[in-house]
């Protein structure tokens, strides 16, 4: 290649090839290409060892223990047991604020290590600023180990059957060994809100309640003018365990005193077994 003419006014031969030959083999930058050398194999060896710069896919993360005892629990009303919401009058009180329900639930801890339940709260619906709101909570839950020692308690005297109960009462909180299933009877007191009003019932007053409920949870209106208590309504119901909340969605049977049951045929049935996953169709647990 030739040069643009120079001060001799004749034309200069460059040798580019071999002025890059002579840059590349100069000290200074055989040094620093061993060292770019050096450490990409440093990198490249590390980066094969502890994956420290990418490229290799984050292990799977590890289950909570929340996570494994939201999984595993089984939780559901036992709606053939289940007890009538009512007011909780002081003494001989005319009116009462409080509302009383003793929930029956069965619940199950199917994982391999024991769960500690510290509270469960069945939360209601709010509609047109009416709410049930909970007030209070049990301190110890009545245990039965299965339905048909229910049966056999609530088959006794008053006396017989108030023993019974002491008995079986332990207080909170309940510890599910693993592949354990019980029945709990579980009592929680509640106050009806309209707005910013506390309601007050009447005692003497049967449909005070049943009407207030019935803005909540919406009742079928019979002929007679009675309104039929709701079966199969899906509540979010709230565990809570020593590790965090666990909520599931429960369908119950809401009985309130005042409101009719309409029992016999399909819907009896229905009621004992086809909304209970706990019942006949319990799957089985580990020993």
């Amino acid at each position: 290649m030739t040069s643009p003419d120079a001060a001799d006014g004749g034309p200069q031969q460059t040798d580019r090839p071999g002025r890059v030959k002579r840059l590349v083999e100069s000290r200074p930058v055989q040094l620093l290409v061993a060292v770019f050398t050096a450490a990409a194999l440093i990198v490249g060896f590390t980066n094969d060892m502890y994956g420290l710069f990418g490229g290799e896919p984050e292990p799977p993360a590890q289950p909570s223990a929340l996570d494994v005892e939201r999984a595993s629990l089984l939780l559901a009303q036992e709606w053939p047991f289940q007890k009538a919401m009512s007011l909780r009058p002081v003494g001989e009180a005319v009116y009462a604020e409080r509302i009383g329900w003793r929930a029956m639930l069965s619940i199950a801890n199917t994982s391999a290590t024991p769960m500690v339940v510290e509270d469960v709260e069945t939360l209601f619906p709010q509609a047109g600023g009416n709410a049930l709101r909970r007030v209070d909570r049990a301190q110890t839950v009545t245990v039965y180990p299965d339905r048909g020692d229910w049966i056999r308690v609530n088959g006794m005297g008053d006396s017989e059957q108030g023993d019974a109960r002491v008995e079986r009462a332990q207080p909170l909180p309940l510890i599910l060994q693993p592949g354990q299933r019980i029945l709990i009877e579980y009592e929680q007191a509640f106050e009806f809100w309209s707005g910013e009003q506390r309601a007050r019932f009447e005692v003497a007053d049967r449909s005070g309640l049943v009407e207030a409920i019935d803005h909540i949870v919406p009742m079928n209106r019979l002929d007679d003018g009675s309104l039929q208590c709701p079966i199969g309504v899906p509540f979010e119901t709230v565990v809570r365990t020593r590790n965090g909340e666990i909520r599931k969605t429960v369908p119950y049977a809401l009985l309130v005193a005042g409101c009719a049951i309409i029992t016999g045929g399909a819907g009896e049935e229905r009621m004992r077994t086809g909304d209970d996953p706990l019942g006949d169709g319990f799957p089985s647990l580990p020993s």
